[in-house]
């Protein structure tokens, strides 16, 4: 498990070591994308109402007149150009499969996620750094959350998700809270988080402390498709000595289809940990695991003016 994340964590430094030579994060680097669709990175050197004239590498100069350019833009450090194509931002889904990042949905109006397209989750921005969300299987009104977000610079954001669901199908008369921090580096296109949290389940009369933590980690690799993978871990605070706590990881892709829709597919594996002790005081560890997946599709409307 550790040298699938190690190797997971690798590839990921390498992409982004790779895209840095095309990020361009100078002040006045810019992309234009013209009406035949080609995709052209310069140093600005001129931008009038009728006319922009850019430095290529190599020194090479083109100058464009404002009528053939379909899309203009600076380029600052979320921006991302893979191979020469710069990478339309996507802010139908912040987070990875089940697991969140410290992002919120900023301008977006509304986001509306189907995972299993059984559960849905409706979530709602109530301002560029606070969201709400409400939750359901199959109608039922489950669960709630709240997140809030908090960046020092353009890489390193922070931020707080609560939940509190009551009566699941399985017993209705169970109920939950946790909190939960999220550290995300980063851009919304390619990010890592790591999430420490904590929870309390209640069921019938009784309470039961959790710890949990999570783990993701995103990768732009194309205009179509992005890289994801997560991980996560739980365990009681009071566990009896047997029984170690239970976790899960998958890794999959998500499908953009354009800036407002993804699909996302994932498989994995979760499982439980237990520890047993023989006759001489020997302890001999023991994980029941099964295999997982997931699949799901998230649809964003609109933005704030």
């Amino acid at each position: 498990m550790r040298v699938s994340i190690c190797f997971v964590l690798i590839h990921f430094i390498s992409l982004n070591l790779v895209a840095q030579d095309d990020t361009f994060p100078e002040s006045k680097m810019a992309v234009v994308i013209l009406r035949n669709n080609e995709h052209i990175i310069g140093q600005v050197l001129e931008n009038s109402d009728t006319k922009l004239l850019l430095v290529l590498r190599g020194n090479e100069k083109r100058e464009f007149d404002k009528t053939e350019i379909r899309f203009y833009k600076v380029l600052d450090e979320n921006d991302i150009v893979i191979k020469g194509k710069y990478m339309f931002p996507t802010s139908a889904k912040p987070g990875y499969f089940l697991t969140t990042n410290a992002f919120t949905l900023g301008n977006t109006k509304l986001s509306i996620n189907g995972a299993y397209l059984t559960y849905t989750d409706l979530q709602i921005p109530i301002s560029k750094s606070m969201d709400i969300g409400f939750g359901g299987i199959l109608g039922a009104p489950l669960t709630t959350s709240f997140k809030a977000k908090f960046s020092i610079g353009s890489t390193i954001h922070m931020g707080i998700k609560t939940y509190a669901s009551w009566a699941s199908y399985f017993d209705i008369y169970s109920s939950m809270v946790a909190g939960q921090a999220l550290f995300t580096t980063g851009n919304r296109e390619r990010n890592i988080t790591f999430g420490p949290g904590i929870g309390l389940l209640r069921i019938d009369e009784d309470n039961i402390g959790f710890l949990f933590s999570t783990f993701g980690l995103k990768s732009r690799i194309s205009q179509k498709f992005s890289i994801v993978a997560e991980g996560m871990y739980g365990k009681g605070m009071h566990p009896s000595s047997q029984f170690l706590g239970i976790f899960s990881g998958m890794g999959g892709v998500q499908y953009h289809i354009g800036q407002r829709n993804i699909w996302s597919w994932g498989i994995g594996l979760a499982g439980a940990q237990s520890i047993f002790y023989n006759f001489w005081g020997i302890p001999t560890s023991e994980n029941e695991m099964f295999p997982m997946f997931y699949y799901g599709f998230r649809k964003i409307f609109g933005a704030k003016k």
